[in-house]
């Protein structure tokens, strides 16, 4: 399979018919519904009154320490399970958001959501409370046949492995501590016991993130996954580390084409989802600096709804929609150290 980089931070493709079209008709015009105000709030054309999605961080912890995440600078692994979110507090918000047009869940942030063993409990939980997508993103080493079965019996809708290798020595340099043939083992039976039940759902999605230690390896990637995978997720990372830290793990990050907009940039985020941390801290996307700096709210305190509704939010969103994304730090650092100014609708 041919891959043309387009200048974008993260460009979502199938090389198969639209996978969207099946998770439509498995789940339902409701998820044809969520696919247009996606893509409508994407373009900043639609506002609504609650996002159309909520990421959450379920557990602060990670079994990997990637050089390109933040967690590779932690003095640990994570903070324990007393800073796991709680199951009622998710089933809260979760029930609460879907009477007011809250359509997708994602069950991770910049952790690792397979060390919650009770995972498939919130996978079932948003899809009977009447979420249409329900997915994370994970390493897959702690995935099990077990576990497996249970995620898919519990309505996910989206599996996204990150791989970002073609060989155990490249995969050693840029998931450190993973081990390459435990997550290829991961990745084919959870292909052989979706067969074997005679689903179609989860798809299955596989993330390559563009690095210098890794670019090599991409066509090999996609030649092998072509037929396997349903969707591709190409990604480029701007370096999300600050002062001496960022000099030293600039060598890993590659920032791709130059980039030149015809527009000014704008980014979709604000008008699209929120991530709810474990501390129940409330950001207005995924970026990692945003935990620090880029606090919107805490769902313990406010329901999301009025979060979402408040004054710095609806702030956020103007900076955005005239372009002035440069007076936000947050946002100047992501756009601005990123070749991409936009995401692609995925």
């Amino acid at each position: 399979m041919a891959y043309v980089h387009k200048g974008w931070r993260k460009s979502l493709y199938s090389p198969h018919e639209d996978p969207h079209r099946v998770l439509i008709e498995e789940i339902g015009p409701g998820y044809a519904e969520y696919r247009t105000e996606w893509e409508q709030t994407t373009k900043l054309e639609l506002e609504r009154s609650y996002p159309v999605q909520i990421d959450f961080e379920l557990n602060v912890s990670c079994n990997l320490k990637c050089p390109m995440c933040t967690w590779s600078a932690e003095a640990t692994y994570g903070k324990g399970k007393s800073s796991w979110m709680e199951f009622e507090f998710f089933k809260q918000i979760v029930t609460d958001g879907v009477t007011h047009g809250l359509r997708a869940v994602n069950l991770n942030y910049i952790n690792e959501p397979l060390i919650r063993r009770d995972l498939p409990q919130f996978v079932r939980c948003a899809r009977e409370a009447g979420a249409v997508e329900v997915m994370f993103n994970t390493n897959g080493l702690l995935l099990t046949d077990e576990l497996t079965q249970e995620l898919i019996t519990a309505g996910l809708t989206k599996l996204s492995f990150s791989v970002d290798a073609f060989s155990a020595e490249t995969y050693a340099k840029v998931r450190v501590g993973g081990e390459y043939a435990k997550l290829l083992k991961a990745i084919h039976r959870f292909l052989e016991i979706r067969k074997e039940l005679g689903v179609r759902l989860p798809l299955l999605k596989l993330t390559f993130l563009r690095m210098a230690d890794n670019l090599h390896e991409l066509e090999p990637f996609l030649d092998y996954w072509e037929d396997k995978a349903d969707l591709f997720s190409i990604q480029n990372l701007h370096n999300p580390f600050d002062g001496a830290m960022r000099e030293e793990k600039q060598v890993h990050f590659t920032t791709g084409a130059p980039r030149t907009p015809t527009i000014t940039p704008r980014c979709p985020s604000p008008f699209q989802r929120v991530t709810v941390r474990a501390n129940g801290s409330v950001l207005p996307c995924c970026n990692m600096r945003a935990a620090e700096h880029l606090v919107m709210g805490n769902a313990h305190t406010a329901d999301v709804k009025s979060i979402w509704n408040g004054e710095k939010m609806q702030q956020l969103r103007i900076l955005h929609q005239q372009g002035r994304y440069a007076e936000n730090p947050v946002c100047k650092a992501c756009i601005d150290n990123s070749d991409s100014w936009a995401p692609e609708p995925r």
